[in-house]
């Protein structure tokens, strides 16, 4: 797989804007609460990655290609298929009632735009392993800050989840 992705990566650049990309590398504690009594919030290392050549992009753990957009320097907009994983899930002896709940992949349609420092981004994923056969839709809107040589983006995210997909990461049985 990562040989997939070193080619994927050469061959994009190939194809790629000549202007100079910039590439943020970083790791940081990725943290995922439960709603459940004596299950214990999952902390894993999580990379930080973010590269974008206007071909291929990549998000924290989410990766994409772009096939259809406009860049301008003051209004920019894409389509891209997306490819994300989901992190949850539990074994069945977490909660009792419940089955094993299994990590999957989603992938589906974003469409980003973004005007000066101001962004939206809209998602619809479906479920690539069929595990919750289901999909979500995920809307980000933010603006960007630069404060030294930092940026930080604050962002309000709403998150449509089918009933299929609640139920079965959240369901228990009767």
């Amino acid at each position: 797989m990562r040989f997939i992705l070193l080619i994927f990566l050469a061959f994009s650049q190939i194809f790629a804007n000549d202007t100079k990309q910039e590439v943020t590398i970083g790791a940081g504690p990725f943290a995922q609460t439960q709603p459940y009594v004596n299950v214990d919030a999952k902390i894993i290392a999580s990379p930080v990655l973010f590269f974008d050549n206007e071909l291929f992009y990549i998000r924290w753990s989410r990766a994409g290609v772009y096939f259809l957009g406009d860049k301008q320097d003051d209004f920019s907009w894409a389509f891209s298929l997306t490819l994300q994983p989901r992190v949850y899930g539990y074994e069945s002896s977490d909660i009792l009632g419940m089955d094993k709940r299994e990590e999957t992949w989603e992938g589906g349609l974003a469409l980003s735009a973004k005007k000066e420092d101001a962004y939206i981004e809209i998602m619809i994923l479906n479920d690539l392993l069929n595990k919750y056969n289901s999909w979500i839709l995920k809307t980000e809107i933010g603006y960007e800050f630069e404060l030294a040589k930092f940026s930080i983006y604050p962002s309000f995210i709403a998150v449509y989840q089918t009933s299929k997909f609640l139920n079965y990461y959240y369901g228990v049985k009767k």
